[in-house]
């Protein structure tokens, strides 16, 4: 708004000066028209806020949030084909065991036929050696009781009982033939059965690992497109540390004192506390979304100290802009465990617990719950116990 009353007046001026200046009465009118509308039209983007120049923060920032969208419509992406990859996965899974059980059922058809034969055989020498037998008493003129035979009173003659044990074992034998013919069927069709499920298996998997490599592609993608989003990040964290350098310049030059420190004793033991509870929720992600941004599974940068510090004892503001306004102010040349350190104007972008170093602890979009070195340029401190 200051900006926006500076420039009235000059804006106006300027339109005055053009319609009244003997060259603007010497041209035709339609030309100064043109000016004038063109003049007057800045007076209006001014009036609104709307500036030609001076839109850094919002061109910055859109990069930022098109990647994030692409990083989202990706994960998304990876999200389904894990959904497809598991149900592949299981359909997988049955296939081989229908292949293995009709493999299995082939099998043991196979041992039964084998069995079946050696019956058919053994019944065959069995039947042969009978009917020699038979037709040795037969021509020798032996008894019938000879044969050992429990029914003798109900055959009528020697010759009578052999067709009748012929009868007896052909259908014996057949009975045998056609067991092993439906064995052999059984066979053909669980082996049948079991190279439709290879087959089906074989395609299953080809089709899993197709999802799955177009799983490992967009994986790829995802881990540059987050690459991209850290890079832009941390541009847009450099430019903020000059922009505020050169403010913090420019306030030196217009004659502004810098800010004096007061004299505090170093961190208590709750900074101690503080940094060792902090390290413990290293790995856990990122959420600035009240109130899952205080933990225990997720936090903020903000959140991350408030619980850090609250759980060592000591209660501070759950902002960080607050945070800062509340706390003793120190200097950033000396630091010490436990202090908090700010970025943005009046600590209102970002907060991190100092641990030493060089480390600082911090929640962030980007990697979650880590310990690094300080990056960008905080300017700003502030010290929870002491």
């Amino acid at each position: 708004m200051a900006r926006q009353s500076q420039l009235r007046p000059f804006l106006f001026l300027m339109t005055n000066l053009w319609s009244n200046s003997p060259k603007s009465r010497n041209r035709s009118a339609p030309k100064r028209k043109r000016w004038q509308l063109v003049v007057m039209a800045l007076i209006v983007l001014a009036g609104n806020g709307v500036l030609p120049l001076g839109s850094s923060a919002i061109s910055s920032a859109a990069p930022i949030d098109d990647k994030r969208a692409q990083a989202k419509a990706i994960q998304a992406q990876i999200d389904d084909l894990d959904i497809k990859i598991s149900a592949l996965a299981e359909q997988l899974h049955g296939a081989e065991e229908a292949r293995d059980a009709a493999l299995a059922a082939a099998k043991e058809a196979e041992t039964q036929i084998v069995a079946a034969r050696q019956e058919v055989s053994r019944t065959r020498k069995i039947v042969r050696a009978r009917w020699a037998a038979i037709y040795q008493q037969s021509i020798s003129g032996q008894g019938i009781n000879e044969l050992n035979l429990s029914n003798t009173d109900q055959l009528l003659s020697s010759r009578q009982y052999a067709k009748n044990q012929a009868s007896s074992d052909n259908e014996m034998l057949d009975q045998l033939a056609v067991a092993q013919q439906d064995l052999a069927v059984k066979k053909s069709d669980y082996t049948a059965a079991a190279k439709e499920a290879e087959a089906q298996s074989l395609t299953i998997s080809n089709s899993k690992r197709e999802l799955e490599a177009t799983e490992t592609q967009q994986a790829a993608v995802l881990a540059q497109v987050s690459a991209d989003i850290d890079a832009l990040i941390k541009e847009e964290q450099r430019r903020q540390a000059a922009a505020a350098a050169a403010a913090a310049g420019r306030g030196r030059s217009s004659g502004r004192s810098p800010e004096t420190f007061p004299d505090l004793p170093p961190p208590g033991p709750a900074a101690a506390n503080a940094i060792a509870w902090a390290r413990a929720q290293i790995g856990k992600p990122y959420n600035n979304t009240n109130p899952t941004r205080f933990g225990p599974d997720a936090f903020d940068c903000s959140g991350l100290v408030y619980m850090a510090y609250g759980m060592a004892g000591v209660s501070i503001p759950k902002v960080s802009g607050p945070q800062y306004q509340a706390l003793p102010h120190v200097s950033m040349d000396a630091l010490l465990p436990g202090d908090l350190i700010f970025w943005g104007g009046g600590g209102g972008s970002h907060v991190a617990l100092y641990v030493g170093g060089g480390q600082i602890v911090e929640a962030g979009g980007s990697h979650g719950v880590s310990e690094r070195a300080i990056w960008g340029n905080p300017q700003l401190a502030a010290r929870p116990t002491g």
